[in-house]
């Protein structure tokens, strides 16, 4: 499953407190992906 290995890469980046720009970035990409299932 493509979609699950790309949500736990960005969960994983998620987790990174290094890449705080980076999570800014995808929280809303990551919610939107979360109401599309």
């Amino acid at each position: 499953m493509k979609h699950q290995r790309k949500m736990r890469i960005i969960m994983e980046n998620l987790m990174r407190p290094e890449k705080n720009t980076t999570r800014q970035m995808m929280l809303p990409v990551l919610s939107l992906m979360i109401i599309q299932q």
